[in-house]
């Protein structure tokens, strides 16, 4: 039987890297799934690509979200706002939303 593919969004240090824990990849791996950290990218057919080819999607914990994309404001100094992210993750959503896989 071949374990199901989890693609999972993540964290981005200033100089690019990819940023998040392992164990991550350990409890989906336990949990009977390989797990797949996701690049970010705003381009339509890679997103397209990734919501066809995984078969599960966990959306990683990290910064807030703008509160500027709901309507309101940032209120204190410590939110920390990660606009690529905020991008990259509202993309995939609505790409793996469309095919009603698990989110």
């Amino acid at each position: 039987m071949q374990r199901p593919l989890i693609g999972i969004t993540c964290s981005k240090t200033d100089d690019g890297r990819i940023a998040m824990s392992q164990n991550y990849l350990n409890s989906i791996w336990e949990a009977g799934a390989i797990g797949v950290f996701l690049a970010y990218t705003e381009d339509e057919n890679k997103l397209a690509e990734y919501a066809e080819l995984f078969d599960g999607f966990l959306f990683g914990g990290g910064d807030d979200m703008d509160p500027a994309r709901y309507g309101e404001v940032k209120q204190f100094d410590s939110v920390e706002i990660d606009s690529d992210r905020d991008a990259f993750e509202l993309s995939l959503y609505k790409h793996v939303k469309a095919t009603g896989k698990p989110i």
